[in-house]
């Protein structure tokens, strides 16, 4: 009714304008048409108003959107070309750890949250400009603590300390290298085990992800140091020659009294963390590398840091996939039950690379002598020898995994502390690295 009566009155009150202009020549129909129906007028504007506006916000969202991925994807290059290339992490402590790009990682309630800040020219001898602003969204690596079985490992005579020495550990030393360690500071330790005939692969190693531990004349003296470790016994002549050169061009060979075997793994780790403890007995941390597998040294040293502000004794790497580990008692991994009796090992780390703290270090090399030495390298040290001395495990999917077919993108642009390669491929990854580049050709070990 109400709706009637208003377009009545409109009717009305239209016919009344028409017959007044026409008395006023028209000059005021327009007015007081418009006066009429300006509030619909106006209803009807501001909707399309809004309309139009809320579609020029959308369009010019997408269009910064865009514009941002662009600039990311065009300085990504840049970015990895200043971690891996011009970033001098090494050279002064305190500026490394004040500019390092993984320094935000933080350990809270055991959850690594890694951003990448903003870089800017505080690297000295850096050409990189104020315009270097990169964002990346935060990457959360969870640290999670390795148990046990419920109740299957506790009080067996096994993981008790026997009254007298069972085992020879080899403490003297053909080459011993002892200027690796010589010069402070000293923070981390990288070990290698390595067999004489791997000459090519030492050399890639020392001019890809480890270049930045050498200074001129291939001489050592960053917070970080590299040591390749050989069993002497059995050489023949002409290798014993050839470590002979290496060690004294490169300075990094350790070559220790016990004969190279698989079966002798355990004994040649066990043998290098004793050189260790004896030569180097200021670093932090000890990182047990093999050589088929890529590391980002600033990356994992700054990992440990972080770990080490709750934990003193650990061993860190990525978890073996079985929760109850078998043991073989024959072929190639076959252990002896005189040696071991039991039927399964601890929950261990994976052996290709994990880092053990100074203090879990030191336990093991004077546990070592009263242990029988299970071949199984990984399974005994982060295993049982963590096992025995109540040594905390932590596991973490930063570190390398087995069945992971690494590309050479995944080199470029992924976030890891260490990842499988193949020794053949390490140029071109540490190339492609450097300059920022990426291809999908596989380049892990069991591609």
């Amino acid at each position: 009714m109400r709706h009637h009566l208003l377009t009545v009155q409109m009717a009305a009150t239209s016919r009344h304008n028409c017959e007044k202009s026409r008395a006023n020549g028209g000059r005021n129909f327009r007015k007081q048409s418009t006066l009429v129906l300006t509030p619909w007028l106006k209803k009807m504007m501001f909707t399309s108003t809004i309309k139009h506006h809320l579609k020029v916000i959308i369009c010019i969202g997408v269009f910064v959107l865009v514009v941002i991925n662009l600039f990311n994807l065009t300085t990504a290059g840049r970015l990895h070309r200043l971690l891996f290339h011009r970033l001098n992490f090494f050279k002064n402590r305190e500026t490394a750890v004040a500019t390092d790009p993984w320094q935000n990682i933080s350990l809270g309630c055991i959850i690594i949250n890694r951003t990448l800040q903003s870089f800017k020219d505080t690297v000295s001898n850096s050409n990189f400009t104020d315009d270097l602003l990169v964002n990346l969204s935060t990457t959360d690596r969870p640290v999670s603590e390795v148990t046990e079985f419920s109740g299957y490992f506790q009080n067996l005579t096994y993981f008790q300390k026997k009254q007298t020495p069972i085992s020879k550990i080899p403490s003297t030393f053909k080459i011993s290298c002892e200027a690796i360690c010589a010069l402070d500071p000293m923070e981390m330790l990288i070990i290698l085990m390595s067999l004489p005939g791997e000459t090519k692969t030492r050399l890639d190693i020392r001019t890809t992800w480890a270049s930045q531990l050498y200074g001129g004349s291939w001489y050592q003296n960053e917070i970080v140091r590299m040591a390749f470790f050989f069993g002497g016994a059995g050489l023949r002549i002409d290798e014993v020659r050839a470590l002979k050169l290496e060690s004294d061009q490169y300075g990094d060979i350790v070559v220790a009294d016990f004969q190279e075997s698989y079966q002798n793994l355990s004994l040649k780790l066990a043998t290098s963390l004793t050189w260790t403890v004896q030569h180097c007995p200021r670093a932090k941390y000890v990182a047990k590398i093999d050589t088929d597998v890529f590391a980002h040294v600033p990356m994992l040293l700054q990992f440990v840091r972080n770990i080490s502000q709750f934990h003193t004794h650990f061993v860190v790497g990525r978890q073996h996939g079985s929760t109850k580990p078998g043991v073989t008692r024959a072929g190639r991994w076959a252990v002896s039950q005189d040696v071991y009796p039991l039927n399964v090992f601890p929950k261990y780390i994976y052996g290709h690379s994990y880092v053990i703290s100074s203090p879990a270090v030191q336990l093991m090399v004077k546990r070592f002598p009263y242990v029988a030495i299970v071949p199984n390298e990984d399974a005994f040290i982060t295993g049982i020898m963590a096992k025995m001395l109540n040594i905390t495990r932590l596991s973490s999917n930063v570190f390398a995994y087995s069945l992971t077919k690494y590309s050479v993108c995944d080199f470029t642009y992924r976030n890891f502390v260490t990842a499988m390669c193949k020794p053949e491929f390490l140029q071109h990854v540490w190339q492609s690295m450097s300059s920022g580049s990426c291809s999908k050709t596989v380049v892990s070990e069991f591609s």
